[in-house]
């Protein structure tokens, strides 16, 4: 792709603008001489919010009508932006204006109309909030749909899910239509209700990773409710509370992986983070951050040491990484080691990043 400031904004679609770094996303902004805020200032804002902006002032100059989206995914029913330590039960939650702006419509291909580029807007009724039961959803990564099937003589909408191969693989493609993402093949049946759903019909609303069967999570160290559009910040959490001593060179996680808390993260598409953390720790000691892609294992890449190097007593190490994390399951722990082989003390951690979900 050239350089984004040599294209306009209605070239990208969304895939494209997801691969944007942010600092470039500020460049198009500025270079489509775009305002926002009070006083029209120019300010940074995230992916979602752009594209609906550029959607309701017509920036965008396609050939047929872009689609809306007027909900948010959520583990609970009451907002979206609650903690939740334990879901069976996945919720669209229609717009707020207190909380980010959408509304109650939502637009899905128009697969059986004879136009190919058809959309079909589908009215969510006040005071519903459509939901999805995973109680008998077994553990992995999922994408979530919005389609609709016509039952009884009524186009009626659905939300469902289409299980990944791996946490960081997609078992079904996505593609773009009319700017926005759907299933690039046949789905030959989705996870809750079985549905075969033609390619092209269905737009991607989000990811969900469940960790065990039957259950999400959407907590400050395990964000596992991720959305596409409507995307508000979410703090994730990672914190170490085990002093320990580790005297060899080798990289290993904090403690050996034992009195970890590691911040997991699911992404419908990459997104490029900021991360800070403070570490407490002593005699020729050096810490960092590490991510990771596998569940069930410790991470391995670390990044943007930290090293301290005194004999006596304990100080606090401010560490920073900027990273730019894949689709799909993440997580992210502390990288430690001995400077010299001999001694280092680690007595305590703790950091994050903030990411759109």
């Amino acid at each position: 792709m050239s350089s984004v400031n040599d294209r306009k904004v209605s070239q990208l679609d969304p895939i494209q603008l997801a691969q944007i770094d942010p600092d470039d996303l500020f460049m198009i902004v500025d270079h489509e001489d775009l305002t926002f805020g009070p006083g029209g200032t120019n300010k940074r804002i995230d992916l979602g919010t752009f594209v609906s902006y550029l959607l309701t002032t017509g920036q965008f100059s396609p050939s047929i009508p872009f689609p809306v989206f007027g909900g948010r995914l959520s583990a609970s029913a009451a907002g979206n932006s609650t903690d939740v330590a334990s879901s069976s039960t996945l919720y669209y939650v229609p717009g707020d204006p207190a909380t980010y702006s959408g509304n109650s419509v939502v637009s899905v291909p128009d697969y059986l109309s004879t136009d190919p580029t058809a959309w079909a807007l589908m009215q969510i009724p006040a005071g519903n909030v459509p939901s999805l039961s995973l109680s008998t959803v077994s553990a992995g990564v999922y994408d979530v749909f919005a389609y609709y099937i016509p039952v009884g003589g009524t186009n009626t909408l659905f939300f469902d899910l289409v299980r990944w191969s791996s946490p960081t693989m997609r078992s079904s493609a996505v593609a773009v239509r009319s700017g926005t993402i759907v299933n690039a093949f046949i789905i030959s049946g989705t996870v809750v209700n079985n549905h075969s759903i033609p390619a092209g019909s269905a737009v991607l609303v989000g990811t969900v990773y469940l960790p065990s069967t039957g259950t999400t999570s959407d907590m400050p160290t395990q964000r596992f409710v991720a959305n596409v559009y409507n995307r508000i910040p979410r703090y994730v959490a990672c914190n170490g509370t085990i002093s320990h001593s580790y005297n060899l060179t080798t990289l290993r996680e904090w403690n050996n992986g034992v009195g970890i808390t590691k911040g997991q993260v699911i992404l419908p598409l990459p997104q490029t983070l900021q991360f800070t953390g403070m570490c407490s720790c002593a005699n020729f000691a050096s810490a960092g951050f590490g991510y990771g892609n596998d569940p069930a294992n410790n991470v391995t890449l670390a990044r943007n040491f930290t090293s301290y190097n005194e004999n006596t007593g304990l100080t606090t190490v401010a560490m920073f990484d900027r990273v730019r994390l894949p689709a799909g399951y993440n997580n992210f722990s502390v990288i430690e080691a001995s400077t010299n082989g001999i001694s280092g003390t680690f007595t305590s951690f703790n950091g994050g990043t903030t990411v759109l979900l």
